[in-house]
């Protein structure tokens, strides 16, 4: 037997917990019926279920793990694939890793696995989320299986617990990573079909075994606490002089009075009018963002210190802050044009007449006979020019034909078109 199909299972490390027996024993019951003698050979194991039994992991344990390994990996559980024979693919995944079996009906009429997978998911892939993570599951159970998936005359049978995957094939907008993986898929026949977790527990347990469960990791300190410190520090006293000029600014003072006072007697216009304004902590707030009074000393103060930041606004704070970064030598002096000026490169004078014609349109003409526009060709030796009334949706055939009328029939072809160069 191909020691890459069973690796899953003969890996299989030793529990620890209780909660990990009975995931082993999850899985192996699924295939209980195929082993014989299977209640025997698992009673240690069982015991150790039980809520009476204090946990005690020794030879009977460890022998009765090892036998049942080797059981479902050895025929009549385990079967060689059949080309003839449709294929049955399950699939989970967890938060850290996923599991699959391929099987196919034996001469009993039953499933019986072909092979099992397992992997943990590294890298980016960890933080996929979990429609993300059961899609990976099937590509890279049909990726390992390939030699015996790809191109199956009957459809593959695939089962998965997610049950928005049952619809992911019939989407018809995809982002960059699903269009790659629907271009993979593209080369099986299969078809997927949703099955509760209850009823999935061969995968479920080969994605949850106990060697893939991480210890947490220890927060990650990014920027160090005095940086948090002094902009805290800051911004305090930015909003305590900020309160204390509200009331200050003649143009918010019927706002203040609405928040403060009668906002219950107010007339419907009125609440209508400030339903995006919000009196909290003795700060005037404009759909969630703070309102800066119109003081020109406070709105000095709030560039000089943010320079560009969101954090606060004021009526205008856009071109405001255009003109502080203009005038800001530093921003200046590192200013770089995002597109680099190409240098106009003039055209050749032709040798003669009609030798170079340049056209364009002129258009948003209001509709005269049919017309909209007019197509300009100007000869760029004698600056010679037609004018030929069109419209402003003619196709390719139609600028042809103008061309062949009013143009070609009269001076012959051109050697060079220049469009849009008048």
């Amino acid at each position: 037997m191909d020691q890459k199909k069973i690796e899953a299972i003969t890996s299989w490390p030793q529990p620890k917990t209780v909660k990990q027996v009975q995931a082993f024993l999850g899985f192996i019951n699924y295939l209980c019926q195929f082993i014989p003698n299977f209640s025997t050979v698992a009673c240690p194991l069982h015991n150790l279920t039980r809520k009476e039994t204090p946990w005690s992991w020794g030879n009977p344990e460890e022998e009765a793990f090892q036998e049942l390994k080797s059981l479902v990996t050895k025929a009549p559980v385990l079967v060689h694939s059949n080309p003839e024979l449709p294929y049955y693919l399950e699939t989970n995944a967890s938060g850290v890793a996923m599991g699959a079996i391929v099987s196919q009906r034996g001469q009993d009429n039953r499933l019986h696995p072909v092979a099992y997978m397992s992997k943990s998911f590294l890298g980016a892939k960890a933080n996929y989320d979990m429609h993300n993570k059961e899609l990976l599951a099937i590509i890279k159970a049909l990726e390992e299986w390939q030699i015996f998936l790809e191109a199956m005359d009957k459809p593959v049978q695939v089962f998965t617990d997610h049950r928005n995957l049952e619809y992911w094939m019939q989407a018809r907008t995809f982002n960059c990573r699903h269009a790659r993986w629907q271009i993979f898929l593209s080369n099986f026949n299969f078809e997927i079909h949703y099955c509760p977790g209850k009823q999935s527990g061969k995968p479920n347990a080969l994605s949850r075994q106990s060697d893939y469960m991480e210890e947490p990791q220890e927060p990650e300190i990014m920027l160090p606490a005095k940086v948090f410190a002094n902009t805290s520090e800051e911004e305090l006293e930015i909003v305590t002089e900020i309160r204390s000029k509200l009331r200050e600014d003649p143009s918010l003072e019927t706002i203040i009075q609405f928040l403060t006072e009668d906002a219950e007697n107010a007339p419907p216009s009125i609440r209508k009018a400030y339903r995006d304004y919000d009196w909290e902590e003795d700060l005037l707030w404009y759909q969630g963002k703070l309102v800066v009074p119109d003081s020109e000393a406070l709105k000095e103060h709030l560039l000089r210190e943010f320079h560009n930041s969101p954090l606060t606004s004021h009526p205008g704070m856009k071109s405001s802050t255009k003109e502080w970064v203009e005038c800001c030598p530093i921003c200046q002096a590192n200013w770089q044009a995002c597109v680099p000026a190409i240098a106009l490169k003039p055209l050749e004078v032709p040798p003669f007449p009609f030798h170079t014609i340049s056209y364009d349109f002129i258009m948003a003409f209001p509709k005269s006979q049919g017309h909209d526009a007019i197509l300009v060709v100007i000869d760029s030796f004698s600056k010679f020019g037609h004018f030929i009334p069109t419209s402003k949706k003619v196709t390719a055939k139609g600028l042809a034909e103008l061309f062949v009328t009013h143009v070609w029939k009269l001076h012959g072809l051109p050697v060079k078109t220049c469009p849009r160069r008048l």
